[in-house]
């Protein structure tokens, strides 16, 4: 992915964009649902925008929102990069049992609500 200039972010916040079809996602819900912080899903958002993948929308439900939609640039990318990204997955997930598999996404699903559930951390000052 990364020839194509994405990181795994990036890729991951375009899919799930791809995969929520014609409707734009606002920031807090791109990063409820990538387990990441807003301030983290704005920087990712601005290096999109800059390559003319999403764009921002004004959000209908909340004028002071806004929302973050794929361009026909960015769908077209997703369109020729899912295949291959989900070959690379299958290939590595072959070595597991389909049971070892299902065991692994149910964990990892485990994990993700505890990271949404866990408290915000402590900002630690350095001490000098």
């Amino acid at each position: 992915m990364r020839q194509v200039g994405l990181t795994p972010a990036r890729l991951n916040l375009l899919m799930v964009l791809f995969l929520c079809g014609d409707r734009a996602l606002t920031v807090s819900e791109l990063g409820e649902l990538l387990v990441v912080s807003p301030g983290n899903i704005t920087g990712l958002v601005d290096g999109l925008v800059k390559d003319r993948l999403v764009h921002r929308v004004a959000d209908p439900g909340d004028r002071r929102a806004v929302a973050v939609e794929l361009t026909a640039r960015g769908c077209r990318l997703v369109r020729w990069l899912a295949p291959l990204h989900f070959r690379l997955i299958r290939s590595l997930m072959s070595g597991l049992s389909r049971p070892q598999a299902r065991s692994l996404a149910r964990l990892l699903d485990e994990v993700r609500k505890q990271v949404r559930r866990a408290p915000p951390p402590m900002i630690i000052r350095r001490p000098f």
